[in-house]
């Protein structure tokens, strides 16, 4: 009985050496430009698993890497879909606010889909890019030859922790100038000096949910207080126990 021998790929190597002495000038280029992620998952049930949204994160780093790119940061909208405009997902606003401040001139996603599932919404973030003098790159939509399959995890590997911790770094740095990194929680709001400041509409709530919980109200009785009493939740969608336990952490922090 003969064995079905499949034909294993090979690479040429000439070319990888050629392709992993290009990666090394791009890796050490002192100019390399500012690049910025976003990710986003659609259900909450995702959001709390975190692994789409991992999955999305790492595929953008290694892609930094591969094609060397400063990743400066990743921005996320969790639970949120992608049907939504700029003003409803936080994470895809401040993505677009730092391409439009200069911080940055590439914005990265996985997927189109993951930027909009509206062609509208889609078009105009790549206007909005463009005006500002910068790119779009979908990982979906870059081609990719034998050679870079061939080293995407040897690189990656190498360089994957270097530019996490240079990630960290930054974020620390902003955070240490009181500079806040992702959407602000509810009852504040993200001020012109990117500080957070309290929400004049938001605040007074917050103070509510504390009263509520303090005469022993359970979550869901908060919920349905809120919403009998006509204040609206974020997004427009009515309150629930799991949104009042979000808040109440947050503030516990």
């Amino acid at each position: 009985m003969k064995r079905d021998k499949r034909q294993e790929p090979t690479v040429d190597t000439a070319s990888a050496k050629r392709y992993l002495r290009r990666m090394a000038k791009r890796l050490s280029s002192p100019s390399k430009p500012r690049a910025v992620g976003y990710v986003r998952v659609s259900t909450g049930k995702q959001a709390d698993k975190g692994g789409s949204l991992a999955v999305q994160r790492d595929r953008i780093v290694e892609h930094a890497v591969l094609s060397g790119l400063d990743l400066v940061g990743v921005f996320e909208d969790a639970g949120i879909s992608g049907a939504k405009g700029e003003d409803d997902r936080p994470g895809f606003r401040a993505a677009l606010d730092a391409i439009r401040r200069g911080e940055a001139s590439v914005l990265v996603a996985t997927d189109a889909d993951r930027l909009a599932r509206d062609a509208d919404e889609a078009g105009h973030a790549r206007v909005e890019i463009k005006r500002a003098g910068g790119r779009v790159v979908v990982l979906s939509e870059v081609g990719e030859g034998i050679e870079v399959v061939a080293v995407r995890q040897l690189l990656a590997i190498l360089e994957r922790e270097k530019v996490r911790a240079r990630m960290r770094t930054w974020s620390a740095a902003r955070l240490a100038k009181g500079l806040h990194m992702g959407p602000a929680p509810y009852g504040f709001r993200i001020g012109p000096d990117r500080t957070l400041e309290e929400h004049p509409d938001e605040a007074p709530v917050l103070a509510r949910i504390a009263a509520l919980r303090a005469s022993g109200a359970t979550l869901r009785a908060v919920a349905e207080a809120l919403d009998a009493e006509g204040v609206p939740a974020r997004g427009g969608k009515g309150w629930n126990a799991m949104t009042v336990s979000k808040i109440e952490k947050r503030r516990g922090r």
